[in-house]
């Protein structure tokens, strides 16, 4: 795992992830910016990308890893080589959205738990 800067590999592998052109950008800003990192895997058992980033929860001020987008293969791996960097670097806690049951499973094999439910309406019907 090594940190990278933002390149075309790693946004196209990424498209597909993040499911529009619109979320893409956004996560691509956020990189660019310096407020997010973006990560590429290159092990036979785990490669692809995966963008992070820092944040400080509100009021306590502990610090929580989110994992924000990831691509490739090798989830389990890629989990688990975060949670060590978290704990090496004294972060409280991680946090990250998914929508795979398959994803899920994965993630709670390994410890975490469902911490929320998000429930969406859109306006316009779609």
């Amino acid at each position: 795992m090594r940190q990278i800067a933002w390149c075309p590999e790693a946004e196209n592998g990424l498209a597909r992830a993040a499911g529009s052109p619109a979320v893409l950008e956004a996560v691509k800003r956020e990189v660019l910016n310096g407020e997010g990192q973006l990560w590429q895997f290159d092990q036979p058992d785990s490669c692809g990308y995966v963008v992070t980033r820092v944040e400080e929860t509100k009021p306590s001020g502990m610090l929580e890893l989110v994992i924000v987008l990831g691509e490739g293969c090798g989830a389990k791996r890629v989990i688990k080589s975060f949670m060590k960097v978290a704990k090496d670097y004294g972060i409280e806690s991680m946090r990250t959205h998914i929508k795979r049951p398959g994803l899920k499973r994965i993630y709670e094999r390994l410890g975490w738990s469902q911490s929320e439910i998000v429930m969406r309406f859109n306006c316009n019907g779609k």
